[in-house]
C-alpha cells in the first residue's frame, strides 16, 4: 500500500509540474475546453433523463396464478403452526 501511495503521489508531482509548465494561455484553453465537454455531457444525461421521464409505459399489472392450484378444484385446510397447538393447550 505504502508503495503505491507513493507511486501515486510522484505521478500526480510529475502531471503538476507539466500543467505548471504550460503557459497560461493554454491551461485557460485546456480548461475551457474540458469545461464546454462536461456542459455537454451533463446537458446530454438530463435531455436522455426527461426524455425517458416523460414517456408513459405500461405498469403490465394482472391478476396472480397460483400454479399448484387447478381452477375448480377446492383447497385443502390451512395447517396450523405450532404457535396455535401451543395457545390451544
Amino acid at each position: 500500500m505504502k508503495t503505491t501511495k507513493i507511486t501515486v503521489a510522484t505521478w500526480q508531482d510529475r502531471l503538476d509540474s507539466r500543467w505548471r509548465f504550460l503557459p497560461v494561455e493554454r491551461q485557460r484553453r485546456y480548461t475551457r475546453l474540458l469545461f464546454i465537454a462536461y456542459l455537454c455531457l451533463v446537458t446530454g444525461l438530463l435531455v436522455q433523463y426527461c426524455s425517458q421521464a416523460g414517456q408513459v409505459q405500461p405498469a403490465g399489472m394482472r391478476h396472480i396464478q397460483n400454479k399448484g392450484v387447478v381452477a375448480g378444484e377446492r383447497q385443502g385446510q390451512v395447517q396450523s403452526n405450532k404457535n396455535d397447538e401451543y395457545e390451544n393447550r
